[in-house]
């Protein structure tokens, strides 16, 4: 998906997707102190944002959004800070 517009618009899919790994999953994640986290194929970092982030531990260190398209790593949508 290169319509960073586009995504940000109908991006429903990935966010009831990551909800449920989140829902299902997160608690069993062991998190070490000071980790740094990458999501691949992030998009414009939406759903990163906006689901991944809250539910990080407070002493993470960094978390990256990669993907292949520029387009989407320039588009700014409105999205929460971390924390």
């Amino acid at each position: 998906m290169d319509d960073a517009t586009l995504y940000s618009k109908y991006h429903s899919m990935q966010t009831k997707d990551v909800n449920f790994v989140l829902e299902n999953y997160i608690k069993t994640i062991k998190w070490k102190s000071s980790e740094s986290i990458l999501d691949v194929g992030s998009g414009s970092g939406e759903v990163t944002m906006q689901l991944l982030a809250p539910v990080l531990p407070h002493d993470f260190e960094k978390l990256v959004g990669l993907d292949i398209s520029p387009e989407m790593t320039t588009y700014h949508p409105k999205i929460l800070p971390i924390r």
